[in-house]
């Protein structure tokens, strides 16, 4: 297992995890499996194939705290990898608000417990979405001030040749994949809950909040629709769904989460997540391209798209950026799967 909070110390922290799979039959994992309690035995379904179609080869991650004018801010973007007997999750958590590096360390460090207890007696797609529902409550009676503070998170369990990933709020995944050809292109996995969504726009309209749009003093818009309680200036909010924001929640903004499984496939060969502090300037395309072309480590590409991204941030942004984070899973073949016919990867 491996968990990392951002550390404010060194300007980039970047991350490189080598475990491939399978996971070794242990003596935890073998209890589970023969277990006469029901609950632990639904939950060998989740354990990593002895001889399984991909593995993955490398983690690694990479991330910047936001510029304020100049200035450094505090980073409220926090991540997690996670990989154990049973499964292998991947987070993205992006904090807002006074208290949200608050926020997003508390779904950091609960998600593992979430899932696994969730996984126990509920299907995967359910377990995942309940996780951070229950991420959410454990937030709101932690004591953090989440009045106008929350986060987003994305969460990506990768399951044996399935890939299931859960999010709420405005952080994206992408799966990188090569064509018959051998040329890398990039596929979203996800859609940001955010107001240029027409129905998460409309359903917030209906609970009663407001959406608008900063005006500079010459009338001119500025900057993506936020939501609005209907009768004061508050939250402000950008997002349509989000963990903690008890003000927000009252203006239609929900912690439901959506769920999206993908089969993956022979050509399957990077899943990245991130913070919107990599997409507002950059996109899935150009990630793809940097990946691809660069003659540099996994940690190091990821330092190469985060400072990119930074400096496209100050560029058009006054000298200021978001915080930027990004996770980038490398799969491999297993190539003992080519002499076990059972073991095909599906094509496609």
């Amino acid at each position: 297992m491996f968990d990392e909070e951002l550390r404010d110390s060194k300007e980039v922290e970047t991350i490189a995890v080598k475990l491939p799979l399978p996971i070794e039959l242990t003596p935890e994992v073998f209890e589970v499996i023969t277990s006469k309690n029901p609950r632990k035995r639904r939950a060998s379904y989740l354990l990593v194939d002895t001889d399984p179609r991909l593995f993955i080869a490398e983690v690694a991650h990479a991330s910047l705290a936001g510029l304020d004018e100049g200035h450094t801010k505090k980073n409220q973007d926090r991540f997690l990898v996670h990989m154990d007997e049973t499964c292998c999750l991947f987070a993205v958590a992006d904090g807002h608000g006074l208290a949200g590096h608050a926020v997003a360390a508390h779904i950091q460090t609960s998600m593992p417990t979430h899932f696994l207890n969730n996984l126990l007696s509920k299907s995967t797609e359910e377990a995942s979405a309940d996780a951070i529902r229950d991420a959410e409550s454990g937030v709101l009676k932690s004591g953090i001030d989440c009045s106008l503070s929350g986060s987003t998170v994305s969460v990506a369990l990768v399951n044996k040749y399935r890939l299931f990933l859960t999010w709420v709020g405005d952080s994206l995944c992408f799966l990188l994949s090569r064509d018959q050809h051998g040329a890398l292109g990039a596929r979203l996995l996800n859609l940001p809950h955010n107001f240029d969504e027409q129905k998460e726009k409309a359903r917030v309209e209906a609970a009663g909040g407001r959406i608008l749009r900063f005006e500079d003093p010459d009338d001119n818009f500025v900057g993506p629709y936020r939501v609005f309680l209907p009768d004061q200036p508050l939250p402000g909010l950008s997002m349509s769904r989000s963990v903690g924001d008890v003000v927000a929640k009252r203006a239609g903004v929900v912690c439901e989460p959506e769920v999206a499984v993908t089969e993956l496939c022979e050509g399957d060969q990077y899943l990245v997540l991130c913070s919107d502090g990599v997409t507002e300037f950059i996109t899935k395309d150009e990630i793809a391209d940097m990946i691809e072309s660069a003659t540099l480590s996994l940690p190091e590409i990821c330092e190469q798209i985060v400072r990119e991204a930074r400096r496209r941030w100050v560029e058009a942004e006054n000298n200021s950026s978001d915080d930027i984070t990004i996770i980038v899973v490398n799969f491999r073949r297993n190539p003992r799967s080519e002499t076990n016919p059972s073991s095909e990867i599906p094509r496609v």
